[in-house]
């Protein structure tokens, strides 16, 4: 069954839901009090053991944290009326594929793919966002109640086809067939998930950043996002529909947010008696500071991957960086910005020259943003 496409499963469902209701009809005349033996909420339990038992719970501990201390950061935020809609619970299912859903009883579902494809919290709070408001503004109940018997007939298939992306294919299909709602819902849940994080505190852009990490990864391994589109506005429409927002909002957005996973990084350590900050870009160790002091260093170090980090917000390429020096100074800069600039001390502890050590650095950072680029262009 691996081998048959998305589309044929959405076909085979749609067969599916319709002989169950075709079925369900006469009984219904039988027996008049079918729905209080199965209420709604009922029908919702169900379907979330059968949801939890097929793709099982991921037990990776480093992603449930992720998920857990973004999402407890934005129900922090959450006003009091708020707070009582649901019983608001945030879980990952064991799967690669990348998406998420939510569930009219406050059950919220994100895919461990869509998970380690974010690489930074500010970028997953953008998708909790995203589905909390399905929630507070009740959407998930509209959609629960007109999609239910698709969700639960795509459960059913998938355990017999062993394919998941069958699982979801009768909630994302219920959800396209009443298009006009469900992309309004969307557009909603990325408007108001937007200032849910932004309350939170956590930085807007990130919300792009993932957007555009998924376009590109969407390309790549297409396989992943079964199914995504057939309810979720392409990445490029929410890219500029967001962007608009923040503008109109006054806040400062580059024109390029593509380089997600190229962020700064530090890791304080002691050795020899010597406090060092290693300052790392796109998950790699490109230089280390030294001093005496570890909260001078810490923060001198705070400043420099800040700086950095600002730098490639703004579009900055693998040419926008160079060295400049003279006969006393020598630091690294782009876009007319400098970001660092060696003490005697991080020249010591680097074992080389001034120029040696700077240059290294700079052929890490060009080397990086190099392999980056190439990478959206597969």
């Amino acid at each position: 069954m691996k081998s048959c496409s998305t589309g044929i499963f959405v076909f085979i469902l749609i067969a599916f839901a319709l002989c169950v209701q075709v079925q369900a009809a006469p009984d219904e005349k039988k027996t008049p009090v079918d729905e209080s033996t199965a209420s709604k909420e009922e029908k919702v339990s169900k379907a979330v053991r059968e949801i939890e038992e097929h793709f099982g719970l991921c037990e990776d501990a480093e992603i449930n944290d992720k998920l857990e201390r973004v999402s407890a950061r934005i129900l922090d935020v959450l006003s009091d009326e708020e707070n009582e809609i649901a019983d608001f619970r945030f879980k990952v299912l064991d799967d690669d594929m990348v998406n998420a859903f939510a569930m009219s009883d406050g059950h919220m579902y994100f895919f461990r793919g869509l998970v380690e494809l974010t690489k930074t919290d500010d970028q997953l709070a953008g998708v909790v966002g995203h589905e909390l408001t399905h929630v507070l503004h009740k959407h998930s109940k509209k959609i629960a109640s007109e999609s239910l018997p698709w969700m639960i007939g795509g459960i059913a298939l998938a355990v017999v086809s062993r394919e998941p992306a069958a699982a979801l294919a009768g909630k994302m299909f219920a959800q396209a067939h009443a298009e006009a709602y469900g992309r309004k819902a969307e557009e909603d849940a990325d408007q108001y998930g937007l200032h849910l994080m932004m309350r939170a505190g956590y930085d807007p852009i990130g919300m792009l950043q993932f957007f555009s990490f998924m376009k590109e990864e969407e390309k790549r391994n297409p396989h992943l996002f079964q199914n995504y589109f057939l309810v979720h506005p392409y990445a490029h429409d929410r890219i500029d529909s967001q962007k608009k927002i923040l503008r109109e909002m006054g806040y400062d957005v580059p024109d390029s947010v593509i380089r997600s996973w190229l962020c700064s990084g530090i890791k304080a350590r002691e050795e020899d008696g010597v406090n060092l900050v290693d300052i790392e870009f796109g998950n790699e160790l490109i230089f280390t500071i030294a001093g005496h002091d570890a909260e001078s260093l810490e923060y001198r170090a705070k400043k420099i991957t800040t700086t950095l980090d600002e730098i490639i917000r703004s579009g900055a390429n693998r040419f926008s960086f160079r060295m400049v020096s003279d006969d006393n100074r020598a630091w690294l800069q782009a876009k007319g910005r400098i970001f660092y600039e060696p003490d005697d001390l991080d020249i010591e502890n680097s074992g080389v020259g001034r120029d040696e050590f700077l240059t290294t650095v700079l052929k890490k950072i060009q080397r990086l943003l190099w392999e980056e680029r190439v990478k959206q262009r597969i």
